[in-house]
C-alpha cells in the first residue's frame, strides 16, 4: 500500500487521516491488508491513487470500519474506493463517494466475501464501464452472504453498465 501495508497482523487504527498517497501501479494508495485482522474507525481516507484500489484492499482479511469515509480516491484500474476478497467485512456508519477508477467499479468491488452494511452511504463513486458504485461477485465460491440495512446507493456512474450495484460471478 502506498501509505500502509498489513500483512498477517492485528492492526487497530482510529482517529486517523490517510491521505494523498500514491502506490503507482501496485495495489492500494491507501492501506493494503492480507491475512489480516483490521478494525478501522473514525478515519478519512481520501485522495489516494493506485493501479488497483485506490483506497483500500483487503484480501484474507476480517475488517470492521466504524464511522469511516472512503473519498476522492482514484485507481488507473479497477476499484476506486475498497477492494474486498475473501475476506469479513463489516461496515458501520461508512461513506464511500467520490472515488473513481478508469475501468470498472468506482466505489468498491467485494468478490467471495461475507459483508455487512449498516447505515453506509455510496454515493458519487464512477467507473469507465461496470459497477460505478458497487460490483459484487461469488468468484468460485457460492457461500457468501452480503446483508444491507438502512443502505443508500445513489448518484453513482458508469460509462458502461451498473452505475449503482453490479452483480455477477
Amino acid at each position: 500500500g502506498g501509505a500502509i501495508y498489513s500483512s498477517i497482523s492485528n492492526l487497530n487504527i482510529s482517529h486517523t487521516s490517510i491521505s494523498s498517497n500514491n502506490a503507482g501501479n501496485a495495489d492500494a494508495g491507501g492501506l493494503n491488508l492480507i491475512y489480516s485482522n483490521a478494525n478501522i474507525s473514525d478515519v478519512i481516507i481520501n485522495g489516494n491513487t493506485s493501479g488497483y484500489c485506490g483506497g483500500i484492499i483487503a484480501t484474507y482479511s476480517n475488517l470492521i470500519m466504524n464511522n469511516v469515509i472512503v473519498r476522492d480516491n482514484i485507481s488507473i484500474g479497477s476499484t476506486g474506493g475498497i477492494g474486498i476478497y475473501q475476506t469479513d467485512a463489516n461496515f458501520n456508519d461508512v461513506i464511500i463517494s467520490d472515488n473513481v477508477a478508469e475501468r470498472q467499479s468506482g466505489g468498491m468491488t467485494a468478490i467471495a466475501s461475507n459483508l455487512t452494511f449498516t447505515n453506509v452511504e455510496i454515493s458519487g463513486n464512477s467507473a469507465g464501464y461496470g459497477g460505478g458504485g458497487i460490483r459484487i461477485e461469488n468468484g468460485e465460491w457460492d457461500d457468501f452472504v452480503v446483508t444491507f440495512t438502512d443502505v443508500r446507493i445513489v448518484e453513482n456512474s458508469a460509462l458502461g453498465t451498473w452505475g449503482g450495484v453490479s452483480g455477477g460471478g
